[in-house]
């Protein structure tokens, strides 16, 4: 099994029309199209007799055509040739469906599992996607730990004099890894707090769950009355997925969701969507910036003075190699 052989989300369903379109996956470039029914095909983008990116060319009866000697291709990569018909050419398939408003894709010659949402009585909020010039290790490190997040986010995070307080509990099994954090919630706008439904002292829960194929995280984000020591109703479940372009490049797709009553507070609620959008777009693009400025971004952890904010570290590269890349055995065969 490698990285191809995992699911994963490479493009908005509404990106893909009648023009053939590139992504970009682990070095790999791969053709995205849709044949005469709308079904979405995925084909490697390089035309198997001469080379050119069959990504240039166009869309005509559901084939895609070579832009360079005409040579044309189904959905299934079976190929003709214009001008010499016992030509037995054919272009490399890749398995490719459509769920959640995305295209995604994986290599034929595995069985992975589809990592389906378990998103039932949420609504849907956004779903965006953002390129990260850094190594898949050091991008999914900012995304699980969150002690950076009194100097680098706006509104989801912890209290910067208060972060002892922040209760750290970690979780591992032979096939994810879990963190939950919960600790004094980071000053917020009294209008984002009244529409929400919660108090200034109120305990931020921040408690994740990161999955290997593909390497993807959940969040379950809510939030608790320190008095009752109760969670509020609104909750945030979000799913993001780091898929490595390159070496030093990931893309993360970011699919937000969240429990809240729609009609509340005089019609405010009504604008929940709009505010959840920008803010978790202002949050990850704070992370972009500062992951971008990390001087030396080699992925290898020894040296690194670790605290108890960064128990995720070692597991997570531990099963990135053995489940996603495949170049470890098993947990129950090492030493």
């Amino acid at each position: 099994m490698s990285i191809f052989d995992h699911w994963h989300p490479v493009l908005k369903s509404k990106d893909l029309n009648s023009k053939p379109v590139p992504i970009f996956l682990n070095g790999k470039q791969i053709v995205l199209f849709r044949d005469k029914e709308g079904l979405t095909a995925a084909l490697d983008d390089t035309c198997p007799h001469r080379r050119m990116a069959l990504s240039h060319g166009k869309v005509e009866d559901g084939r895609i055509t070579c832009i360079y000697h005409g040579m044309s291709f189904d959905r299934n990569g079976k190929g003709q040739s214009p001008g010499t018909e016992d030509c037995k050419i054919s272009a490399t398939k890749w398995d490719c469906v459509e769920s959640y408003n995305t295209i995604w894709i994986k290599s034929t010659d595995s069985f992975a599992a589809f990592p389906y949402f378990d998103v039932e009585d949420f609504r849907l909020m956004d779903s965006c996607h953002y390129i990260i010039h850094a190594p898949l290790e050091l991008v999914l490190d900012n995304f699980t730990e969150v002690e950076h997040t009194p100097e680098v986010h706006a509104f989801l995070g912890y209290d910067s004099t208060r972060m002892k307080e922040v209760v750290v509990e970690s979780e591992t099994n032979e096939y994810n890894v879990r963190i939950k954090n919960t600790g004094p919630q980071k000053k917020l706008p009294l209008l984002f707090r009244y529409v929400l439904g919660l108090n200034k002292e109120d305990l931020f829960v921040d408690d994740w769950t990161t999955y290997f194929s593909p390497v993807y995280t959940v969040y379950d984000q809510y939030w608790i009355d320190s008095k009752s020591n109760t969670p509020r109703d609104t909750r945030l479940r979000i799913y993001v997925f780091f898929n490595p372009i390159s070496d030093n490049k990931v893309q993360l797709f970011v699919f937000t969701y969240m429990k809240y009553p729609l009609f509340a507070h005089m019609g405010l609620n009504l604008l929940i969507k709009l505010a959840i959008k920008q803010i978790l777009k202002i949050e990850i693009l704070r992370d972009k910036k500062i992951l971008e400025k990390v001087l030396d971004k080699n992925p290898n952890i020894a040296g690194m003075k670790l605290t108890r904010f960064d128990r995720s570290l070692g597991p997570n590269r531990k099963r990135i190699e053995r489940i996603y890349r495949k170049t470890m055995p098993s947990e129950s065969n090492q030493s």
